[in-house]
């Protein structure tokens, strides 16, 4: 896992790892070895490095009607059949974990992120400093680590549909979907990758600006997936990784 940061952050951060007792290690001989490695309580090993912020690649403005405003008019909404449909950024990535509170701990006050809501033990979501989504990072419950999913943005809910589609007609499994989530309220629909975990596409998601008062939210149980959509089968919430 690596996050970017900028330089004086850096420095905040090995205060926190040493004051944490957390030791900082070598990097793996295949990586570039910027920024400080260490390895959070589930083991897994962490990087943060300075980096200047992504810019993200603009998707088309998405035009809808409804009641009252009318945004798209004298034109068809329907996209091309043959619309390309290509993820504009990584959004986020969610992991399995068996110790939500633990976790959760340490990529707050360790690491530095900020919680933005959870729903009680099974699901926790943080996002970075400064405008962010509402979330760039999380945790699920599991008996044990692993990586449950990565989500990928697209311009809006028909690529969402078109994408998920077309990897349906190809073979892939399908994950859940298509649906809304309550927690960042993004449209979301999930494939199973090759290796078992998850691939998201979502569009819509929540945004908290720097100045933000929001409050983190710990949501019901029943509230920790989605709002509306299929009932989430069993295996989406499964950890296929060996222990």
């Amino acid at each position: 896992m690596c996050f970017g940061t900028k330089a004086d952050e850096l420095e905040g951060l090995k205060k926190r790892l040493a004051q944490a007792g957390v030791k900082l290690v070598d990097a793996p001989k295949e990586a570039p070895g910027e920024g400080v490695w260490f390895r959070d309580p589930d083991g897994l090993l962490v990087n943060v490095c300075v980096a200047e912020a992504a810019k993200w690649r603009n998707a088309a403005e998405w035009k809808i009607n409804n009641p009252g405003h009318l945004n798209r008019a004298g034109v068809p909404g329907h996209p091309k059949r043959d619309a390309r449909v290509r993820p504009t950024r990584l959004g986020h990535t969610l992991r399995f974990t068996s110790q939500m509170e633990k976790m959760v701990d340490f990529y707050t006050r360790v690491v530095g992120l900020q919680l933005s809501d959870r729903a009680q033990d099974i699901v926790a979501f943080m996002r970075g400093h400064g405008g962010s989504d509402h979330h760039i990072f999380g945790f699920i419950k599991s008996d044990r680590p692993g990586f449950h999913h990565a989500s990928f943005e697209v311009g809006n809910v028909d690529e969402i549909g078109m994408g998920a589609c077309r990897l349906l007609d190809k073979g892939y499994k399908d994950g859940w979907g298509f649906g809304r989530h309550v927690i960042g309220s993004n449209f979301f629909h999930y494939i199973r990758d090759p290796w078992d975990s998850l691939a998201e596409y979502f569009c819509d998601i929540d945004y908290i600006p720097a100045d933000s008062n929001w409050k983190a939210t710990n949501y019901p149980a029943e509230d920790s997936l989605y709002v509306w959509g299929p009932k989430p089968p069993e295996a989406f919430g499964m950890n296929f990784e060996s222990a």
